[in-house]
């Protein structure tokens, strides 16, 4: 053999020798020894017998295998703060053991599993604040009457759209809630039949005291003077009282007031006509002779 190899083999023999862990132990040898003795308690005749004597020493050897076992859970602790600086979240914790119960030694097995266990709860701060939501537009509405029922007009329209209330130190909305369009078209869609030469030259309106003109194709908004009502029966705006007009029913008023509720009498041709004074009554005139 190669003199340097082996002297580097003596090296490694000896730096393991001087690694490997040796443990004190007690060790025992057993020796011979003769000495006399005899056949029978009883018996003078002697001769040699062997015997064994065991004695007990203190050594050195191989350190038994020592596996290792887990600790004891520690207690909670808390990993980080909770998820949310405001309303509902998360806080993690952990808890932790060790494997030296007892630690592994002399080439023992190590502790199977995990060394860390981490779980979270459920955590709440004060309620964050909620900014204020506009709500979606609102359609389009005239701010006035269009002033045509058809044949196209203009007039201010306007809309709007509200704001939720903000909480917990929430912020308002901002922008406008009102929106306005000056003099914008309404109701462009052409009149058609409704104002044809052979048609009324007035609509009626659903109030009684307004009504539509046709001129030029287009049904202008009219208004009655006061204290008068359109009728669509003859087309023209009546005063509201009871004593010169011919209608087709007359209902008294209370007793001993002057004003009354008439119907005017459907016909298509009708004239005006004073009631006869044998006709009438307080306040009111029945239905007049023509």
């Amino acid at each position: 053999m190669n003199l340097k190899v082996f002297l580097a083999f003596l090296l490694i023999v000896a730096c393991v020798a001087a690694y490997t862990k040796k443990c004190r132990k007690t060790c025992s040898s057993r020796t011979r020894y003769t000495t006399s003795c005899s056949t029978s308690r009883w018996s003078w005749s002697r001769h040699r017998c062997t015997r064994y004597r065991t004695s007990y020493y203190t050594c050195f050897g191989p350190c038994p295998r020592v596996n290792g076992g887990w600790s004891s859970w520690s207690s909670y602790q808390v990993v980080a703060s909770c998820s949310v600086t405001c309303g509902t979240g998360r806080q993690h914790y952990k808890k932790t053991r060790s494997c030296t119960n007892p630690a592994p030694a002399n080439g023992g097995a190590r502790c199977y599993g995990s060394s860390e266990y981490t779980f979270s709860f459920t955590c709440s701060k004060s309620p964050c604040p909620v900014d204020g939501q506009w709500t979606d537009w609102e359609d389009w509405t005239p701010v006035t009457e269009c002033p045509v029922l058809c044949g196209g007009g203009q007039t201010n329209f306007t809309r709007s759209r509200s704001c939720s209330t903000p909480m917990h130190g929430g912020r308002d909305c901002e922008g406008e809630a009102t929106q306005n369009r000056e003099m914008h078209e309404c109701n462009t869609e052409p009149c058609g039949d409704r104002c044809r030469d052979a048609s009324p030259t007035s609509i009626a309106h659903s109030d009684p005291h307004k009504f539509y003109e046709c001129s030029d194709s287009v049904a202008y908004l009219k208004k009655c003077p006061d204290h008068s009502t359109f009728y669509a029966i003859g087309e023209v705006c009546v005063e509201d009282t009871c004593n010169s007009r011919v209608f087709s029913v007359v209902i008294p008023a209370t007793a001993g007031s002057t004003s009354c509720v008439c119907q005017v009498k459907g016909s298509s041709t009708w004239s005006v006509h004073p009631a006869p004074s044998s006709m009438r009554k307080p306040g009111c005139v029945s239905k007049p002779q023509d």
